[in-house]
């Protein structure tokens, strides 16, 4: 008996040494430029074509914009049900500007729930609704390799990343194809007001992710 229970220790053992190892992102390099939070996102033209990727059989991507934003993860939310969640498994709650300042933070209860970003503040919080409006946003995260989406998984709040690729309109086929629309401005709120990023990239921890 005590045979078994030791090769059944030494499998769960091997079992969760190889799940840990496989969980660990693979870096492209070393990133030491400083990231710039308090910044505006950068959004620019794009004339990339319409392209799809073999993870994600049932979409194909329209870039709307060239896309890269350096943040700060005020929260993070994984979505499992759906044909949307297997393309687009995690949401995160970003915030830039002022709402990078963790001092800034203090008072604000943020969450999400059902695709949408929330937060209440107390009664004497000094920063108008429209600044913490104008300097955040609910992001839906279309990592564009396995590797990015166990750095995605691994992010934590209140971590500094820069993410970089395409703001993207999304079209999902189906019993009931459908286009999932990014927004393209900052000040914008309630539904249709989520950005959706097509990730060809993340820096986290000075490092740089593909």
């Amino acid at each position: 008996m005590k045979l078994i229970l030791a090769s059944f220790a030494a499998v769960i053992i091997l079992y969760l040494s190889v799940s840990f190892v496989l969980s660990i992102p693979t870096e492209t390099k070393e990133f030491y430029e400083r990231l710039q939070p308090r910044n505006q996102p950068i959004q620019t033209e794009t004339t990339e074509p319409e392209f799809r990727n073999e993870l994600y059989k049932k979409a194909s991507f329209i870039p709307q914009a060239n896309y890269t934003i350096d943040a700060l993860l005020l929260h993070k939310k994984k979505y499992y049900r759906g044909l949307e969640a297997k393309v687009i498994p995690w949401d995160y709650a970003l915030g830039w500007g002022i709402m990078s300042d963790p001092e800034s933070l203090k008072g604000l209860k943020i969450g999400q729930v059902m695709r949408f970003y929330r937060y209440s503040w107390k009664r004497d919080y000094p920063i108008p609704q429209t600044q913490i409006r104008d300097n955040s946003a609910n992001c839906h995260l279309i990592p564009a390799s396995k590797n990015l989406l166990k750095v995605i998984k691994k992010i934590k709040k209140g971590d500094t990343i820069r993410i970089n690729g395409f703001l993207v309109n999304v079209s999902l086929e189906g019993k009931r194809p459908w286009v999932w629309k990014t927004s393209m401005i900052r000040t914008d709120d309630g539904a249709g007001a989520c950005e959706t990023i097509y990730v060809k990239s993340i820096v986290w921890k000075e490092k740089l992710y593909e």
